[in-house]
């Protein structure tokens, strides 16, 4: 019975739960030593970065489809506390949000439909990236308080998730890290990219990792 079970799941293209798992450990355990082993460039290290999103994503789907079938045997009680979990965990987030969006709204001079559109660009980030609105929303302070304008605040944020993604850090120390170079040299944001280049080099040789390169920056960079 068990070779026929499994003739018949291969026949369907029905893979075991363990299968996927372990797949999704191989994958996740690659993209690590490639994380920490500094040997890749900035632009390698953003690729690396998008397939295993990509592929993990994949099988994640196969994965919950899966998981949704098995789901239909827990008990309604349990399903009910976990949307109740779900939901108090999301209005907690969202107050964290709104406080750090009204701190943003004491340093900038908008009105207040512009602001409004601002809010909904920061949100739309936490679903681009793996970062929180409310991380967003923390590095978006700190980069308006360097001088950069609101118009080219969610650019920046972009580029330092992308290059936090990559070198292991949080989008709060690589948007200070590269707008704090930018600042230093009188670069406009267009240069931003290439400075993330530069930095990563410095890992890629072996002198330092990201985050302390990040911590420590401001230390060397002459005055602006």
């Amino acid at each position: 019975m068990a070779l026929k079970i499994k003739t018949a799941m291969t026949t369907l293209d029905v893979r075991p739960l363990s299968d996927v798992k372990s797949e999704i450990a191989k994958l996740t355990e690659a993209h690590t030593l490639l994380k920490t082993s500094g040997n890749l460039s900035f632009t390698e290290m953003q690729k690396a970065t998008r397939n295993y999103q990509e592929k993990v994503a994949a099988l994640r789907g196969e994965y919950n489809g899966i998981e949704t079938s098995l789901s239909t045997i827990k008990t309604g009680f349990i399903a009910m506390a976990g949307a109740a979990y779900t939901a108090g965990k999301a209005i907690g987030s969202y107050l964290e949000f709104s406080r750090e969006m009204a701190n943003i709204s004491t340093i900038v001079d908008v009105t207040r439909e512009e602001f409004a559109g601002f809010t909904r660009e920061i949100e739309d980030l936490s679903g681009k990236f793996p970062q929180s609105a409310k991380e967003f929303a923390s590095a978006a302070y700190d980069v308006l308080s360097s001088g950069v304008k609101i118009e080219e605040t969610v650019k920046v944020l972009e580029q330092s998730s992308k290059a936090a993604a990559a070198g292991v850090t949080d989008v709060k120390t690589a948007a200070a890290a590269g707008v704090g170079v930018l600042n230093a040299y009188g670069m406009g944001i267009d240069k931003l990219n290439e400075i993330y280049d530069i930095m990563f080099q410095t890992v890629k040789d072996g002198v330092t990792t990201f985050p302390e390169l990040a911590q420590h920056i401001g230390e060397v960079l002459p005055t602006a």
